[in-house]
This record gives C-alpha cells, structure tokens and sequence, in this order.
C-alpha cells in the first residue's frame, strides 16, 4: 500500500470501488485523484463472480499488478452464493476479500437476482427472483449461504449486506426485515469475524440494524460502491450512520489487520 495522506477520522478507506476491470466506467488512476480531491483512503474491489468478466483466474495476477501502481488497499467483491472465480488460497495476496449477494444456486446453475437490481437501481417493478410465499424460508436460505460462504472462503466484508429479494417487499425497511431476522445475521458476521459494509449508494443496512449489530460487537465497513465518477468516495450515509451511532474507531474495519484472513488461514 502506497501512503495516501486523510485528515478523516478512524482510517476512513472506501472499500468498494469497482474500474474497467469489471464493470466500472472509470480507469484506477481515475478513483486515485477523486479519493485525493476528497481526501479518503480507497480500496478497488472489482468483481470476481460467475459472469465471463471481471477477475478470473487468466487476469487475476495482471490485476493485482495494475492496482501495485497505485496508492489503493487491493481487493475483489465475489458473489457470495457461487464463490471466488480463482483459488481461494490466492487470496492471502488480496488486502480484503468482499463477498455480495447477487445470485442464487438453482439445481447447479447459477441465476443472477436481477429483478431486486432492477427494482433497486432503476425503480422498475419488482419481480421477485425467488419464492417469497413464505418469506421465513427465503431468510433461511439466505442465512445458510452467508454461513456456508463464511465457513469456505476468506471473506472479509459483506457487501451490501440487507440488498436480498427481503427489501423490496415493503419501503420500509423495518417492515420488510423482522428483528429476528436482523438478530440472526448479525449473530453469523460476529461469529465469523466479517464486518457489515455500510453502503453509501444503496444506503443500507438501516438504522435499527446496524444500531444491535454495534450493540453485539460487530465491525463495520464503508463503501461507496462507486462504478462512476458520481459515486466513487460518496460516503455521506455511512459517516452518518457512524456518528449517529457512535460507532467507535475499534469496530471500524481495519483493512491492515484483515482478521477474518487470519482466521481462515
């Protein structure tokens, strides 16, 4: 990591940034000078998931190369339901590891949710991509992939962590997630060491999640998500979240100390 100078507090690093290495619009030099106007420290964590793009086993070392050249913590974001898109084992030469939601298993195949991206994204009408009839058996579902996920793969951050087909039930947050359910994932990423992103684009997890997840000594990640220049390092809710709540510097993610890594090893 080369030294990036921040007059913010707790080593505020934007972990989630993506670049044309996947499907970013922006180059690594591009989120360099944006991160420097506004004085944060980034990370790049381009794709690594089933789609035939992003990082992949063939470009995994030309990757890490490129982003040698400049001041960013190195990074990928794979799809938490299909795994890495190289071996797991190269990971220790990544800074930190993002595993999101965006797909589902299905009889060995894997099927993109693009529905809740669609409804998230763009306000289009929501078509789940899941059976909701029963919502408590989705939750189960989505609880046993993060455990799985969490028990095989050095992940270290969990992406965007309430953006399931959940969210889009009800506008409210609180209605559509049950504090049972919340209790629960916020038991697993404690249990496991992986620290909630809070997320500046799509501004989740909400309040009363995030304030048990502190209260049960979870850590916290911030990231933008930023895939253009209007994104990169726009950080305005999770700095909101961390002073609302009070959320101390020791369970601010520490991208040096990677302690989900070591306890992978």
């Amino acid at each position: 990591m080369l030294e990036l100078t921040s007059s913010f507090p707790f080593r505020i690093v934007d972990h989630h940034l993506h670049t044309r290495w996947s499907d970013g619009s922006l180059n690594p030099a591009d989120l360099v000078e944006i991160a420097r106007q506004k004085g944060y420290r980034i990370g790049v964590s381009d794709h690594a998931g089933p789609r035939q793009t992003g990082i992949q086993e063939h470009n995994f070392d030309a990757y890490l190369a490129d982003l040698g050249r400049y001041p960013v913590y190195r990074g990928v974001e794979f799809d938490v339901a299909y795994g890495l898109t190289f071996d797991s084992g190269r990971a220790a030469e990544l800074d930190y590891v993002i595993g999101s939601l965006h797909g589902v298993m299905r009889e060995g195949q894997y099927r993109p949710l693009d529905g809740m991206f669609a409804w998230q994204q763009r306000g289009a009408t929501y078509v789940p991509d899941v059976d909701l009839s029963d919502p408590e058996v989705w939750i189960g579902e989505w609880l046993s992939i993060l455990d799985l996920c969490f028990r095989t793969t050095p992940v270290d951050i969990l992406g965007h962590p309430t953006l399931t087909p959940i969210l889009p039930l009800d506008p409210d947050p609180e209605k559509a997630y049950r504090v049972e359910w919340e209790e629960r994932l916020c038991e697993l990423v404690v249990e496991h060491q992986v620290a909630l992103e809070i997320s500046g684009r799509y501004r989740l997890p909400h309040e009363r999640l995030l304030r048990m997840a502190k209260d049960m000594g979870a850590i916290f990640a911030v990231g933008s998500d930023g895939h253009h220049s209007k994104q990169i390092c726009d950080l305005d809710y999770p700095l909101e979240m961390i002073d609302r709540l009070g959320i101390p510097p020791e369970q601010i993610f520490n991208v040096e100390h990677r302690p989900r890594r070591a306890a992978a090893a």
